[in-house]
């Protein structure tokens, strides 16, 4: 099998005594934690700007998400631009934390090296 977390990290780890619950923890997931964070950043913004999904399958307005709310800010004659800032404003307010949030996890996996290839 083709993995990228390579055997001979893993076979100095049972060679040093770990376990595979130890050697999971401490040499494998710090490795992967870049990619997991980055999935999760992915996950995470196409799920709050998914527009469709919501406008077909919910009827009342009270339980819109965000980025329906703000497209149904629109009027049909006139239009409120501040109200529509301020609601785009808003809404990108949770994808710019969770960004922030998970990109030390990015950076910090750049600068994690295991052995010389």
């Amino acid at each position: 099998m083709d993995s990228s977390i390579q055997d001979s990290l893993m076979e100095s780890a049972r060679i040093d005594g770990c376990g595979e619950f130890m050697i999971f923890n401490k040499i494998i997931l710090p490795l992967i934690l870049p990619a997991i964070a980055t999935i999760s950043i992915f996950t995470f913004v196409g799920s709050w700007n998914n527009y469709l999904t919501p406008l077909v399958l919910i009827f009342t307005q009270d339980k819109f998400p965000l980025p329906v709310l703000v497209s149904m800010m629109r009027g049909f004659y006139e239009r409120d631009y501040g109200a529509m800032y301020l609601g785009i404003a808003v809404s990108i307010l949770p994808i710019m934390i969770a960004f922030f949030a998970l990109s030390k996890h990015i950076v910090g996996g750049l600068t994690v090296g295991s052995v010389k290839g």
